[in-house]
């Protein structure tokens, strides 16, 4: 039976991107995490209902809407049952006047070809898809309790290569979970090394109260979790710079402007693949400009927009 939701609309604190809470809790139950003790089940809010309350996002002027869930893509209407994910994403990519679509966070379990489909055709369904894998082993996957293979993660991986649009990847690694070897650590970095994800959050791993890894012993030394962080960290950076070069340098790209840069002098803004890109303006939050990407490291992009700042 699927329990339904419903909560008032979220305060907007953000003056161009509406955040949007689909549903709520996880019944994943992964070894480290804690989410389904805090979070409970899941619990999916009406289709109808939060379509209603993305046309009245956008009817106030909000350009991009966040999807919210602590596995947003294991969706379903709890009123019809028939609606799904895809449904969703479907429907809300027909509002006229949405411009950005996002979601945030989806678990590899629950992605499906229809998924993959609607994110390939819709262009304001936006390029970018964070794909969490954990860590690149079976074993390692079996204990965590993640419910798919490398194998299987890796077949998602290309079928989103394959989908006939560049959808940007980023990912979750947990490095040094209970029972890690050298050679499950090894089979983490060939995954990281084959997938080349555009981004990664990277932790080691430490004990969280009332999971189940919570009981378990944590066999692999504090050192060792943090040479494998480094030598994870060091090889993404060098991945990032590689993609930044490549795919970025010279390429001009439509950026939503969400501020003042930390330096205090740039300006920054997000492309649909959710990177982000410095340039000088004086330009409004929530403002499109586009940019032209001039410089590149392995963590940042610098630009200069071709359109003019209404304010200069």
């Amino acid at each position: 039976n699927l329990t339904p939701v419903e909560m008032p609309p979220t305060l907007r604190g953000n003056p161009f991107r509406a955040n949007i809470t689909i549903m709520e809790g996880c019944n994943k139950h992964c070894s480290f995490c804690i989410v389904p003790f805090t979070r409970g089940k899941e619990r999916s809010r009406s289709y109808d209902e939060i379509v209603k309350e993305v046309k009245v996002a956008v009817s106030e002027g909000y350009p991009e809407i966040l999807l919210l869930g602590q596995t947003v893509n294991s969706y379903r209407d709890p009123d019809s049952k028939k609606y799904r994910f895809s449904d969703l994403l479907e429907e809300l990519s027909s509002i006229n006047g949405l411009s950005r679509i996002r979601f945030i966070s989806p678990h590899p379990k629950d992605f499906d070809s229809s998924t993959i489909r609607v994110i390939a055709q819709n262009d304001n369904i936006c390029d970018q898809v964070h794909l969490p894998v954990q860590s690149g082993s079976n074993s390692v996957l079996k204990r965590m309790r993640r419910q798919y293979t490398r194998e299987r993660f890796l077949e998602i991986v290309k079928e989103f290569r394959s989908c006939g649009r560049r959808i940007a990847l980023s990912t979750d690694v947990i490095v040094g979970s209970p029972g890690e070897s050298e050679q499950d650590f090894e089979d983490t970095i060939s995954l990281i090394e084959k997938v080349q994800f555009e981004s990664i959050f990277s932790f080691k791993y430490s004990p969280r109260p009332y999971t189940e890894a919570y009981e378990w012993e944590d066999d692999v030394p504090s050192q060792t979790k943090r040479t494998r962080l480094m030598v994870l960290q060091e090889l993404q950076a060098k991945i990032q710079l590689n993609i930044n070069l490549e795919s970025y340098v010279g390429s001009t790209f439509e950026v939503l402007v969400e501020g003042v840069s930390r330096d205090g002098i740039h300006q920054f803004g997000r492309t649909t693949s959710n990177r982000v890109i410095n340039f000088r303006g004086t330009y409004s939050p929530g403002e499109f400009v586009s940019v032209q990407v001039k410089q590149a490291g392995p963590y940042s992009l610098k630009g200069t927009p071709l359109t003019e700042s209404v304010n200069e």
